[in-house]
């Protein structure tokens, strides 16, 4: 969703917000595998939901740093130039 988000033009704190967001709506979900569970030790640590907006920014600027955006991280992961294009005509 934050690479749809980036290639639409939205701005990077709302999509660290929205990130952060994410934490908020999973809790209960999480309470509730917590409990069906017998309690912390039986659930999976990973399961945990930790949506820290610094965690997206980072994120966002190591595809920056380390391929030149989201964009690029896209071509790179095998979207094409065309693909690419048609998203961001849809998303704005």
């Amino acid at each position: 969703a934050a690479l749809l988000l980036s290639l639409a033009g939205v701005e990077r704190e709302a999509i660290a917000a929205d990130y952060a967001l994410s934490q908020k709506m999973l809790w209960p979900r999480f309470l509730r595998q917590v409990k069906e569970q017998g309690g912390v030790d039986g659930n999976d640590p990973w399961a945990v939901p930790v949506t820290e907006p610094q965690t997206m920014l980072d994120t966002l600027a190591y595809l920056d740093q380390t391929y030149g955006g989201v964009e690029e991280y896209l071509l790179r992961s095998g979207q094409t130039s065309r693909e690419i294009k048609r998203l961001h005509k849809i998303l704005i």
